[in-house]
């Protein structure tokens, strides 16, 4: 199984990785503030058996945990309870608030600054 993360494909390798993070972070924290939840029944969902978060995992695991790198050689540590992103000496860190398998998407709190995050995924089949 291989996960592709959500990244801007404008910017050249060349651009600083710690940028490109910024950039895709700032981005979703403002996909994360307009969601209500309400047309897709997506991560603000208040169902127990759809969404964990610290402390309280209602029995699901978030089904991307691991270890993965994405197209910008950026790695990520991902578990039912944290998401950690390093990108060359630049760690970044979250605390995971709830998930949805379903929708694929995880809202998660910023260890560093305490802003939100929504992390959005998609799989690729191993064809």
């Amino acid at each position: 199984m291989f996960v592709s993360l959500t990244f801007p494909r404008t910017f050249p390798r060349t651009f600083l990785r710690g940028r490109i993070a910024a950039l895709f972070l700032t981005s979703q924290l403002a996909l994360a503030c307009d969601d209500d939840g309400a047309a897709d029944g997506g991560a603000e969902s208040t169902d127990a058996d759809s969404s964990s978060g610290s402390g309280d995992t209602a029995g699901e695991t978030l089904e991307i945990a691991g270890d993965w790198v994405d197209d910008f050689d950026g790695a990520h540590t991902i578990t039912d309870a944290q998401w950690v992103q390093t990108f060359g000496a630049d760690v970044f860190s979250y605390t995971i608030d709830r998930f949805d398998n379903d929708s694929d998407v995880a809202i998660a709190q910023s260890d560093d600054d305490d802003t939100w995050s929504r992390f959005v995924w998609s799989l690729a089949d191993d064809g």
